[in-house]
């Protein structure tokens, strides 16, 4: 298949999981969110904005995970939508915006 067609197919599925997602409970807008970070489309953009941001937190230790500030356009995020951060700091992230619920480690 032709590098054009795996992108324009890639893209049907990214639009696709967000209309199918809309009307989804909680734990299935989830599984698809989790499936979507082992995406080679997730793996790249999670690349760039580590290197962007140097492989640097914005406390300054070595930044290794990538914190959604906004989840508007999530399966089609912007670079500007995202972070590059260390653990520690991505977990307070998460624990500022999810109030007690604990901060879901991606195996």
């Amino acid at each position: 298949m032709s590098s054009k067609i795996e992108r324009g197919l890639k893209f049907i599925g990214r639009e696709a999981l967000k209309h199918v997602g809309r009307n989804l409970p909680l734990e299935g807008k989830r599984w698809l969110y989790r499936t979507s970070l082992d995406s080679d489309a997730w793996q790249i953009k999670r690349k760039a904005v580590l290197k962007a941001a140097g492989y640097r937190c914005r406390c300054g230790n070595h930044a290794t995970e990538v914190h959604h500030e906004t989840y508007e356009r999530v399966f089609n995020e912007r670079l500007s939508d995202l972070t590059a951060m260390c653990r520690v700091c991505h977990q307070a992230e998460h624990s500022k915006s999810d109030g007690d619920r604990k901060y879901e480690k991606r195996t």
